[in-house]
């Protein structure tokens, strides 16, 4: 038995094999090479207003649902590798006090390095310091160009902000969210429950927005662009600056349905 040649044609075959391989990947697309062009760090930014008080019901309900969403996303996307250098795949604001300072350029990086923007809607949203409405401004600004970049006949539903009810009734919903309503997910019933995680109905819901999620980075993919050129140069309106804070109420009052007071 020839032992030389039967190696030769062994390392052939494998040459040929590595070959055909490289092959039939450049041809196929590739989700997880093209993902180096979308370049998001969070799988979304949860808005939110944030209680002064740590043990605020807001900041623990919203706590329990960033982790929840964190530690069930992975399925749902075409590429899980998404996350900050701190390993975080949720953006949620809890993280970006320094020394009782807010980092304005963290805030308004987390939210156009998000796949979609998660509003939890509640009566007091506008309520306060209005940071809540400085960030939906952002998204308000963010979400046509992003629409328009990876425009397609075949998502016509297609959007990047995800309401989700907590108190009060669909109609209080400012115009903005209203108009949003088939991406409308309604927490009311859970809000207040203790082990709401536990809940088949409440993992229905979750399915729901975790597949919006994956939908969402799926087309950018597949329209292979990255909607995070240009974030290094986006700033979230900052409402201690006397002018942007009078734009930031001008907005308000233009989206807010029925009127609120403003605090």
């Amino acid at each position: 038995m020839d032992l030389c040649g039967a190696a030769d044609k062994g390392i052939i075959q494998e040459i040929e094999e590595l070959t055909k391989a490289r092959l039939i990947r450049n041809t196929l697309p590739n989700h997880f090479e093209r993902n180096t062009m979308t370049k998001f760090k969070y799988t979304c930014f949860i808005s939110y207003r944030n209680g002064a008080k740590i043990d605020d019901h807001l900041n623990t309900f919203a706590e329990e649902f960033a982790k929840t969403i964190s530690g069930k996303v992975a399925g749902f996307l075409a590429d899980s590798e998404v996350r900050d250098e701190n390993q975080l795949n949720v953006f949620l604001d809890k993280h970006i006090f320094s020394n009782y300072r807010f980092e304005l350029d963290t805030l308004s990086g987390g939210l156009c390095k998000s796949i979609v923007w998660v509003v939890l809607f509640s009566r007091n949203y506008f309520s306060g310091s209005l940071w809540c409405a400085s960030e939906l401004h952002g998204m308000a600004h963010l979400e046509p160009i992003r629409l328009k970049a990876v425009a397609s006949d075949t998502n016509p539903d297609l959007g990047f902000v995800v309401p989700v009810l907590l108190a009060g009734k669909p109609e209080e919903l400012p115009d903005f969210l209203r108009k949003r309503g088939n991406h409308l997910v309604d927490l009311r019933k859970f809000y207040l429950r203790p082990h709401f995680r536990e809940s088949d109905e409440f993992a229905d819901l979750l399915t729901g927005l975790l597949d919006k999620i994956g939908l969402v980075q799926r087309v950018v993919l597949d329209k292979n662009t990255d909607l995070c050129d240009g974030c290094q140069n986006f700033k979230l309106k900052n409402v201690d600056d006397p002018n942007d804070l009078a734009e930031i109420k001008k907005f308000v009052d233009t989206i807010k349905t029925p009127p609120q007071p403003l605090n």
